[in-house]
Parts: C-alpha cells; sequence; structure tokens
C-alpha cells in the first residue's frame, strides 16, 4: 500500500500522519503526486519563480511531508 498525497499540505501531512499511526507490513511507503511535468515539479523543488502553480503546491506538500511537517 502506498498513501498517496498531491498538493495540498494539511491535507498531506494528515494523510501521512493517519499512514503512520496505522502502518500494517503492508504499507510499503508514501508517494507523492504531482500531476506536472518532471521540469516544472523540478523547479517548484528548487524554488524556480518559473514554476507553475500547481508544481509549487506539490512541491510544498511534499516537501512538508519529507521534512515531518
Amino acid at each position: 500500500m502506498l498513501p498517496s498525497s498531491w498538493r495540498n499540505v494539511q491535507a498531506a501531512l494528515a494523510l501521512r500522519d493517519y499512514a503512520r499511526k496505522n502502518a500494517t507490513d503492508k504499507m510499503i511507503g508514501h508517494l507523492c503526486t504531482t500531476w506536472s511535468s518532471g521540469g516544472d515539479i523540478a523547479r517548484a523543488l528548487l524554488d524556480d519563480p518559473k514554476a507553475s502553480d500547481s508544481a509549487k503546491q506539490a512541491a510544498q506538500a511534499l516537501k512538508a511531508v519529507v521534512q515531518g511537517g
């Protein structure tokens, strides 16, 4: 099982916390979906202002989940 978040930071953190609390041996990690091109999400992760708003939101959610909220 892979809990999958997208671009809402609070929802991504809530999903991560719920998944951790209720994890079984079948949960193998966390999947962040971006719905952006690889280049666009890379720009967003590097804080490039040229990144799309959607990519920026997805990057913020991913960073929050990885950094612990």
